[in-house]
């Protein structure tokens, strides 16, 4: 029997063995004692908060199950959650009987996306939730992150499972506060975030009131940066979320956003502010582009776009390249140049708070207050940074002080300038109007005497028109006496030589009564207030005047109706007569000479065609030249005037006078074209 007894006995103590690891499991976590102390802290928890060792798709059931190898503590740089992969972490809690017997467990940073805690409930577990893609909210408490009350067991340890996932690395903060105390524990931070912001619009109100009297960019840069980080604080730090909930959903688009929008201004007045197109001109560049990578982000970020990569973990990145690359900046700066010193003093706590919690979130170190390093630093940071743009403002108004002192000076200068060349030019202003005075005298004195001159002048001419009028009516009385007389003598019977010396006394007559009336025409055509005009029947007149010639060499082609036009009949007549004769005068006299009249388009046209040896092409148009004859024409008798009269008397009617071509090298046709009467007598404006 003792081979079988010493066999049960091997196969119970195996069974024992196999079973207590994880009987274990469940019952040999190290709680936390909860006392009358405030609140705890993550180091409070000592070896009571464990980190699971799981796979992403385990559950609380499976987690529990875990023996206790499974658990490891926190790395020393704390926990450090998301990444892809959910995070397990359990939470073994007991309180004393005197202790608080309800807490609150708050889970920072706000920006966490998914948090799940898992509370002991009977043999199974009940779930609490903050999911924020889901929009949804189990806290018990109003707060900006994670806060869900608790009641540890007095008698034994209660283990809290907890889940906790995203897409990015987060370093976690736990801390458990007795339920009354929430609330001062809510207001003490809020008031101080408060301040904390009141502060930065403190600041910023400055600076734009710097920029608004200084006119210095670097003040209006440094309060919109300023603006954008107080924007990034109320996002990331869960404050606007908690006061809109809606917010939730845009939250991954805003805090790109405001992040994108706050790195580049505040890149954009570090360029300015530490002179780097002067001291660094690399950095300068590679700032401008990472500003200008940043707006496209902003971009795309606005539009919803999705670019195909991460775009928060290259922001990230980027961000990170740019504290480290701006740390080093103002080191050098601190020791190489003196102009920027401040600055870079300026904005070391702020590197130093933000490197502080980079190495805590990547593990490498566990830094005190970590979470309120950047907000410490950043508020070192303003006071210092301000007290530096304090002194460059006042740098600035000194020198503008200066400068008005300078252009003060300079204008009271240029006033004295401007007396002493006021005096001057008033003294050679007075020079030039007394010399001004005496040329008014003596242009007054020189037009009084052009004006009698002109008076003079104006007398002259009209006692020659007098002289004119009085030899052609001197002229003309005994020429007509002579004509009537040589009419009378041509009229009785005599020798054969009297009707030929009559002929001869009557055509030097005419000749004469020709030239008196051209001469009479060129004076009225030289003064147009002289011409009568009115309505005249031309085709009557030719009639009259050619209707029945004594020789027949007249031949006159008229038309039916009366053809009316507006002129002067003395001057027309003239016109006509010059013309007539002129074909007489310069044709053979066994030819004869076509006088056509007709209509032609709202004109008259007059076509004098004579059969005569005609005018050489290059004389056709200086016949009309005053006092100029062809050169076929100077054996006749004659003085150059008539051509010149005619068109001078057209033209003055609106009509004109050309030379036509002759047609078979044969003759000269001489038209007059004028205007036909208008409907009413009113004189045209050409012809008054």
């Amino acid at each position: 029997m003792t081979g079988p007894r010493c066999l049960v006995a091997a196969v119970v103590c195996c069974c024992i063995a196999l079973w207590a690891p994880i009987a274990a499991a469940g019952h040999a976590c190290a709680p936390t004692i909860l006392d009358d102390s405030a609140h705890f802290g993550v180091k409070d928890f000592g070896r009571s908060v464990r980190l699971a060792k799981a796979p992403p798709d385990a559950d609380v059931q499976d987690i529990a199950r875990l023996p206790e190898t499974a658990f490891s503590p926190p790395p020393r740089g704390g926990i450090v959650a998301g990444g892809g992969a959910p995070v397990w972490l359990r939470l073994c809690l007991q309180r004393e009987a005197s202790a608080a017997p309800e807490w609150a467990l708050i889970v920072l940073p706000a920006y966490i996306r998914q948090i799940t805690l898992f509370e002991p409930d009977g043999a199974a577990f009940r779930a609490r939730i903050k999911d924020r893609d889901r929009q949804r909210d189990d806290s018990d408490v109003a707060y900006r992150g994670a806060a869900f009350a608790l009641q540890p067991d007095v008698e034994t340890p209660s283990a809290y499972y907890m889940k906790i996932d995203g897409p990015r690395p987060v370093a976690v903060d736990l801390l458990l506060l007795e339920q009354g105390r929430i609330s001062h524990f809510v207001a003490i931070e809020y008031a101080g975030y408060g301040l904390y912001l009141g502060m930065m619009l403190l600041v910023a109100t400055i600076n734009l009131i710097f920029w608004h009297r200084l006119r210095d960019p670097l003040h209006l840069r440094y309060a919109l940066a300023i603006l954008s980080v107080a924007l990034f604080g109320l996002v990331i730090g869960g404050y606007l979320e908690q006061f809109v909930p809606a917010f939730a959903a845009y939250y991954d688009r805003t805090w790109m956003t405001a992040y994108a929008i706050c790195a580049a201004l505040m890149i954009r007045f570090v360029l300015d502010a530490f002179r780097t197109r002067l001291y660094y001109p690399m950095l300068y560049r590679a700032g401008r582009m990472m500003i200008a990578l940043l707006a496209i982000f902003v971009c795309i970020s606005v539009l919803g776009i999705d670019p195909g990569f991460d775009a928060a973990r290259l922001i990230r990145y980027l961000g990170l390249a740019s504290i480290l690359v701006f740390g080093l900046t103002s080191l050098h700066a601190l020791l190489h140049h003196r102009s920027v010193r401040l600055y870079a003093i300026a904005f070391l706590p702020l590197i130093a708070g933000l490197l502080s919690i980079t190495a805590r979130r990547f593990g490498l170190a566990d830094v005190p207050l970590a979470d309120h390093l950047p907000n410490i630093g950043a508020l070192v940071h303003v006071v210092l940074l301000n007290f530096a743009l304090a002194r460059r403002a006042e740098r600035a108004d000194r020198a503008r002080q200066r400068a008005q002192q300078s252009a003060l000076r300079a204008a009271q200068t240029s006033e004295r300038m401007l007396e002493a060349r006021v005096v001057e030019r008033t003294r050679a202003l007075d020079l030039v109007n007394a010399q001004l005075h005496r040329e008014i005298s003596e242009r007054t004195a020189a037009q009084e005497r052009l004006h009698e001159a002109l008076e003079a002048e104006r007398r002259a001419l009209h006692g020659q028109r007098q002289f004119v009028a009085m030899l052609s009516h001197e002229l003309r009385t005994p020429l007509a006496v002579i004509d009537t007389a040589a009419q009378g003598l041509a009229d009785e019977q005599a020798d054969s030589q009297r009707p030929r010396r009559i002929e001869r006394i009557r055509r030097s007559v005419g000749r004469l009564v020709g030239f008196i009336e051209n001469l009479l025409a060129e004076d009225r055509i030289a003064s147009p207030s002289r011409m009568h005009m009115r309505r005249h029947d031309l085709r009557a007149a030719l009639q009259q005047h050619y209707g029945d010639v004594a020789d027949g060499r007249v031949r006159t082609t008229l038309p039916d109706d009366p053809v009316e036009v507006f002129v002067d009949p003395d001057l027309i007549g003239i016109v006509v007569s010059n013309l007539v004769d002129n074909a007489l005068k310069y044709s053979p006299k066994d030819t004869p000479v076509d006088v056509i009249l007709r209509h032609a388009g709202d004109g008259v046209v007059l076509d004098v065609v004579d059969q005569g040896h005609g005018i050489p092409a290059d004389d056709r148009e200086r016949v009309f030249e005053k006092y100029y004859r062809a050169h076929g024409g100077l054996e006749r008798q004659g003085a150059g005037l008539g051509l010149y009269l005619c068109r001078e008397i057209a033209r003055r009617h609106g009509g004109d006078i050309e030379l036509l071509a002759p047609t078979d090298e044969v003759g000269t046709t001489a038209r007059l074209r004028l205007p036909v009467a208008p409907a009413d007598d009113a004189l045209r404006p050409d012809a008054t």
